[in-house]
């Protein structure tokens, strides 16, 4: 199994789906992940910063950022594409966990 096949069973397993509005892209077998752009977009708008540590090419990257009540979070992949999906993926679950506890879901 690839990295990228991991990050999206991961994203696919934590309920996401893209709406008609997200700015997706589409793998060799037809799933749909959302693009840096989108993941960079839907961090701002929840109101944090990511960061990427700048590596050679050819190295790991790692993204980072600060989630209020939680501390700072990271993670790292062999390419930026599943660093995001990682993080997006981590955010979404966030996100939603909150939700789910609020609504009683």
């Amino acid at each position: 199994m690839s990295e990228l096949d991991f990050a999206l069973d991961g994203l696919y397993a934590a309920g996401w789906w893209p709406s008609e509005r997200d700015h997706c892209l589409r793998t060799q077998d037809n799933r749909w992940y959302p693009s840096q752009g989108m993941v960079r977009a839907y961090f701002r708008q929840s109101g944090i910063e990511l960061r990427q540590t700048a590596c050679p090419p050819g190295r790991p990257v790692s993204l980072s950022w600060e989630l209020p009540g939680y501390g700072w979070e990271t993670v790292t992949a062999k390419s930026e594409t599943v660093a995001h999906l990682l993080a997006f993926t981590h955010l979404y679950q966030s996100a939603h966990r909150c939700t789910r506890q609020t609504t009683g879901a």
